[in-house]
């Protein structure tokens, strides 16, 4: 018999050389390509978490902003021009309010206009005359003008504009998104139902 030769094995193939586009990372960046998606959805979604507690943070202040925005317009739009100058003098209490100073609510505006005048020395003169024209407007005869009125928000607006000129930028922003003021107007409200209540019940027991 013949001895068996051993075949030599066969030459190494060379791997098949692929299109330049074929390669899977060029495949993967032409589908990132085609859908945007692939590759911003990712990073949208990271933002999207991460600004979840910072809209938690901001949210009541962005309420407390709103709320005191649609209160300055209801004082100077709504009831009669005596009422809307009322609501002037409120502003000014309501700033002095969340920038700190002791209102107090039962105290009349004179008594008011001295501690605004000694908590914020360079809105003193201007409060003051607030103050006694407020008085003027609600308690005298007649309603005042829409001349007026408007001339007594300008001087209003001036009055805290002096407020907080005596303040720093971070303290004005505290007292911005303050709830302080809110919170006054929410209890004055209160205790007036309360006295009207008490009120009608002490009118329905003399009937008697």
């Amino acid at each position: 018999p013949k001895p068996q030769v051993l075949q030599p094995p066969p030459p190494p193939q060379e791997p098949a050389d692929l299109p330049p586009d074929s390669s899977p990372d060029a495949l993967d960046a032409d589908e990132k390509k085609n859908n945007p998606w692939l590759f911003w959805g990712p990073i949208l979604s990271a933002i999207g978490i991460g600004l979840i507690p910072v809209g938690i943070l901001t949210l009541p202040l962005l309420v407390i902003a709103l709320l005191k925005s649609r209160r300055r317009k209801s004082r100077f739009a709504e009831g009669h021009p005596a009422q809307r100058v009322g609501g002037g003098w409120n502003e000014v209490l309501s700033l002095a309010t969340d920038m700190g100073a002791a209102v107090d609510g039962r105290a009349t505006r004179r008594e008011t206009a001295a501690v605004v005048a000694e908590a914020f020395p360079a809105a003193g003169t201007t409060t003051t005359m607030l103050a006694h024209r407020a008085d003027a407007s609600i308690f005298g005869a007649g309603q005042p003008s829409e001349d007026e009125v408007r001339e007594y928000w300008e001087i209003v607006d001036g009055s805290l504009k002096e407020i907080t000129g005596t303040v720093g930028f971070w303290r004005r922003q505290q007292a911005r998104f303050s709830p302080r003021s809110l919170l006054a107007d929410a209890r004055a409200a209160l205790n007036s139902r309360g006295d009207n209540a008490r009120t009608a019940l002490n009118l329905s027991l003399i009937h008697i």
